[in-house]
């Protein structure tokens, strides 16, 4: 028998036989249920805990009224036949007893054979191992470290001025004429005496111009 989904008041009225899927939750924008509202219905309309796992399964129901009472009903007519089994096996039993006597059986069993008795021999190996002999400790010897010689400072390289060598004067040239006055220079044909020939001399050129008896 299928069972029916019952919306709450103010709730959109579903399309007959629809059924909320696994994880469908009411809008909350609709009204809130009244408390103990039923959402699940059976064909007579009578409350049921619903599909498990759909929304609105109330497990404490365990079902429909119509399930609880067939299941009432189930138990009762397991009951009477369980009863009229028991009837029928004491009926059953008590014929065979009346009918076949008890036999009692009792047989005696005598052992003469001495048990066994079981030696155990154990040898244990026991092995000595010697102490060892404790090691004396070796010293260590610091390994002086190597310090090797100051660097002596290298002097920093000096040039020394090379000395200029000047080139001496050419020595004058000998001057062998001489004229003791510009009438013995015109006379032999020297005048006008300029300064580096022969025959000049500053005592005959009177302005200092470099050129002596020019007129």
């Amino acid at each position: 028998m299928a069972d029916r989904f019952n919306p709450a008041p103010g709730w959109p009225v579903p399309p007959s036989g629809w059924i909320p899927p696994k994880g469908w939750a009411p809008d909350p924008a609709w009204p809130t249920a009244p408390a103990g509202w039923n959402f699940w219905l059976d064909e007579e309309g009578a409350s049921t805990a619903g599909p498990p796992g759909l929304f609105g399964h109330d497990p404490a129901m365990g079902g429909t009224r119509r399930g609880k009472r067939e299941a009432a009903l189930g138990c009762g007519c397991l009951g009477l036949v369980l009863l009229g089994l028991l009837a029928t096996c004491s009926a059953v039993l008590g014929d065979d007893t009346e009918s076949t006597p008890a036999t009692t059986v009792t047989a005696t069993a005598t052992s003469t054979e001495p048990a066994p008795t079981l030696t155990a021999t154990v040898t244990a190996t026991v092995t000595a191992t010697p102490a060892a002999r404790p090691t004396a400790p070796v010293p260590l010897q610091s390994v002086p470290r190597s310090t090797s010689p100051p660097r002596t400072p290298v002097p920093p390289r000096t040039t020394a001025p090379r000395p200029r060598t000047t080139a001496p004067a050419p020595p004058p040239e000998e001057n062998d004429v001489y004229y003791g006055s510009c009438a013995e220079a015109r006379a032999a044909g020297a005048a006008p005496l300029y300064a580096g020939e022969p025959g000049y001399r500053a005592g005959l050129d009177r302005d200092k111009d470099g050129v002596a008896c020019e007129s």
